[in-house]
């Protein structure tokens, strides 16, 4: 079939959201395809159509070596997607940082920002609710008992 038309049944698996083995298999196999569009067609398939994280993730570190920059950041996407589950990737994904295709650059950046177990910009609560809790404590308007939680654990 022509690259047009595997592409097309890519993005509909993707839709679907299908994870019957046959499928994945299928979506396993156009990851090594000859066309760079299908395999990084083929890379954001694999995270909609994967059984797990780690069976998608074991998929990517050829992905990351490709000599296609259109695959490359459809591969980094996903890591940044994945997120610390992907983290056994970062060793692959800083070189990338320094690619002279800047999208690629960027998107390695944001897949190492992603994968970092501590987040530079990770804070304990959202910032709408760091405004709330850096007011005066709260009252009890209502004059309410606390829960008493000792019967929970007992």
């Amino acid at each position: 079939a022509a690259p047009e038309v595997r592409i097309s049944a890519l993005k509909t698996l993707s839709v679907m959201r299908a994870t019957q083995r046959p499928v994945t298999l299928a979506v396993g196999n156009l990851l090594r395809d000859p066309e760079p569009a299908v395999r990084a067609e083929a890379v954001r398939a694999l995270r909609s159509c994967s059984l797990n994280e780690i069976s998608a993730i074991t998929n990517l570190p050829p992905l990351l070596r490709d000599a296609s920059p259109v695959v490359q950041r459809a591969a980094l996407d996903a890591v940044a997607e994945f997120g610390p589950a992907a983290a056994e990737l970062r060793d692959l994904v800083q070189p990338l940082t320094n690619s002279p295709d800047a999208t690629v650059a960027e998107a390695a950046a944001k897949a190492l920002a992603s994968t970092s177990p501590h987040p530079a910009n990770a804070t304990r609560w959202p910032p709408e609710r760091q405004k709330l809790d850096s007011g005066p404590p709260l009252r009890n308007p209502a004059g309410l008992d606390p829960v008493d939680t000792s019967v929970i654990t007992k």
